[in-house]
C-alpha cells in the first residue's frame, strides 16, 4: 500500500510540474473561437416562405421528423448564433406525429441487397373528411374527398411552408378552405390547417403580410411547383389549374407581389431558384438503358427498341426522353418482349409516364424564365440570391457529386444521401446542404459571420426496421 501511495504522491507531483513547466521550444495551437456576426443583417424573427421543400416534406409525407430537419428549422439554429430568437413550425400533436402517410425505406442498398420500400397508408393526423376533392392525375379524377389534417393551434408560426402551394395560386381567396372543387378553385389541406376561423378565407399572399409584420429576415423559395406539377404528371396535353405551367405574366406578376410584401420596412432576405426538374432521381433513375435491359434480361435483343407515347405521337424512346420514377411497374410488362408496355408501337408507355425531349426543353425554357424573374432581385441590396442548380444540383448530378464535410453527396435514388425516398424531396443531409448554400449567400451579401453546418452529422435517408418503425 505504501508503494502505492508513494506512486500516486510522484505521479501527482508529475502532472503539477508537467502543468507548470512548458519547453520553450514546443508552443501549444491557439485555436480561435469562431467570429459569429449578424453583420448588416436582423435576425430576430426570422421567417421562410416557401413550398414543401421549405416545409420539411420527404419521403412523400410531411411528419413531425421531416419538419424539424427542414432547412429553415436548421438556419433558425444557425441564427440563433447572431441574435436570432425562437423559431415556430406548424408540428402535429404527438399523438399524431406520424403526419401524413409517407414512405419507409427497410435496409440498406449493397451488391446483395435490394432496399425494400413501403408506403405507411394511416395517419393520424387525419381528423375528417373534407368536402373538397383532389385531382390524382392529369386523366383520372379522384372522387375521394380530401383529408382534413389535425389543425396547427400555437404560437405565430415562422416556418410558413406550404407542400403544394405555387406562386400562381398566391393570390387565391379561400386556398385554404374546405370547399368544393371548382374552376380555380383549389382547396389545399396543408394550407388550411395552419389557419382558423379568423383567417380561413385569406390568400397566401395576404398570410405572408400578416406573419411578416413584425419580421425581420425572411428566405424565400417559390416556384418549384409551377412547372414540377406538370412534370410529375408527365406533362399532360390538357393540364388543369393543379398542374398546368404557370404563365410567363402571371408569375411575374405574383412573385413580385409577394417580394413586396417581403421587403416591407427594409427587411433583408434571401431567395433561392426554380431546381430543373432533370436533377431530381425523380426523373433520372428509370433510364432508357434499364428498359432495355429488363427486355434482354426477358429473353428479347440487346438493345432493344422502347416504344413511348410523345407529343409528335408514338415513337422509339432516346436518351433525351425522361421516363418518371412511377413508370417502373411497367418493368414486369417488359419481360415479355412482344406484348409488355413499350416494347412495341402498337403498345407504347404513357404520356403520363414519360417527358420526352420537347416536353423536358418546354419545361427548362419556363424555368429559366421563372429564374430570370428570381435572380432580377440580385441587384436589390436586401436580397441575396441563391442560384441552387449552379450551387448544388449541378454537382449532386454531376460524377464527382457534391462534397460536404467529409461527405460526397449525389443524387443518385436511395444511394446518393442529398434525396428522400420520393425522389422529389431532400433528405435531412440534403437539407442541411441547402440550408449551407444559404448561409453562404447570407454572409457574402450582408458581411454576416454565421457558421456552417456540420452536414455529415445528419443521415442521407432515414432507415428503417420492422421493429423499430417510428421515424422519430
Amino acid at each position: 500500500m505504501k508503494k502505492i501511495f508513494h506512486f500516486v504522491i510522484a505521479l501527482s507531483l508529475t502532472s503539477i510540474f508537467t502543468a507548470c513547466y512548458q519547453d520553450p521550444r514546443k508552443v501549444d495551437p491557439i485555436i480561435p473561437a469562431p467570429v459569429i456576426a449578424r453583420g448588416t443583417a436582423d435576425f430576430t424573427r426570422y421567417i421562410a416562405v416557401g413550398n414543401s421543400l421549405t416545409a420539411g416534406f420527404a419521403d412523400g409525407g410531411l411528419y413531425n421528423a421531416g419538419i424539424a430537419g427542414s432547412y429553415p428549422n436548421l438556419l433558425a439554429a444557425q441564427f440563433r448564433l447572431a441574435g436570432g430568437g425562437n423559431f415556430v413550425q406548424p408540428l402535429f400533436l404527438d399523438n399524431a406525429s406520424n403526419g401524413t402517410p409517407y414512405r419507409k425505406q427497410v435496409g440498406l442498398p449493397s451488391a446483395t441487397n435490394t432496399p425494400r420500400l413501403f408506403d405507411v397508408v394511416a395517419s393520424d393526423a387525419n381528423c375528417g373528411v373534407g368536402n373538397s376533392r383532389l385531382v390524382s392525375s392529369p386523366s383520372v379524377y379522384n372522387p375521394t374527398a380530401a383529408p382534413l389534417l389535425q389543425p396547427y393551434t400555437g404560437p405565430p408560426l415562422n416556418n410558413l411552408g406550404v407542400p403544394g402551394i405555387r406562386v400562381s395560386h398566391s393570390k387565391v381567396s379561400s386556398f385554404g378552405r374546405d370547399r368544393a372543387f371548382g374552376p380555380n378553385v383549389f382547396f389545399n389541406n396543408y394550407y388550411e390547417r395552419m389557419l382558423n376561423s379568423s383567417n380561413r378565407d385569406i390568400s397566401y399572399e395576404d398570410y405572408v403580410a400578416a406573419q411578416a409584420a413584425n419580421a425581420t429576415f425572411f428566405t424565400c423559395w417559390l416556384g418549384n411547383n409551377d412547372v414540377l406539377s406538370y412534370a410529375t404528371a408527365g406533362a399532360p396535353d390538357l393540364p388543369n389549374f393543379l398542374n398546368d405551367m404557370t404563365d410567363i405574366t402571371t408569375f411575374t406578376t405574383n412573385f413580385q407581389a409577394m417580394m413586396t410584401v417581403l421587403l416591407a420596412n427594409g427587411r433583408k432576405g434571401v431567395v433561392v431558384t426554380i431546381p430543373y426538374v432533370d436533377k431530381a432521381p425523380f426523373f433520372t433513375t428509370v433510364t432508357l438503358a434499364a428498359f432495355q435491359a429488363r427486355i434482354q434480361a426477358g429473353g428479347g435483343p440487346a438493345n432493344a427498341p422502347i416504344w413511348i407515347q410523345a407529343q409528335s405521337g408514338v415513337r422509339q424512346a432516346t436518351a433525351d426522353d425522361l421516363f418518371l420514377l412511377t413508370s417502373q411497374g411497367y418493368y414486369a410488362g417488359l419481360y415479355n418482349p412482344t406484348t409488355g408496355l413499350g416494347a412495341s408501337s402498337a403498345n407504347p408507355i404513357t404520356d403520363e409516364n414519360v417527358l420526352d425531349r420537347d416536353e423536358v426543353i418546354a419545361i427548362k425554357t419556363r424555368t429559366d424564365a421563372f429564374n430570370a424573374v428570381i435572380t432580377a432581385y440580385n441587384s436589390n441590396p436586401n436580397v441575396a440570391v441563391v442560384n441552387i442548380n449552379t450551387s448544388v444540383l449541378d454537382a449532386l448530378s454531376s460524377p464527382a457529386g457534391f462534397p460536404s464535410f467529409g461527405v460526397t453527396y449525389r443524387s443518385t435514388y436511395l444511394q446518393g444521401g442529398a434525396f428522400s425516398t420520393d425522389g422529389i424531396h431532400l433528405s435531412p443531409a440534403g437539407y442541411a446542404v441547402v440550408a449551407n448554400e444559404i448561409i453562404k449567400a447570407t454572409n457574402t451579401k450582408f458581411t454576416s459571420a454565421i457558421p456552417l453546418i456540420n452536414t455529415s452529422t445528419f443521415v442521407g435517408l432515414r432507415i428503417y426496421n420492422f421493429l423499430c418503425e417510428s421515424p422519430r
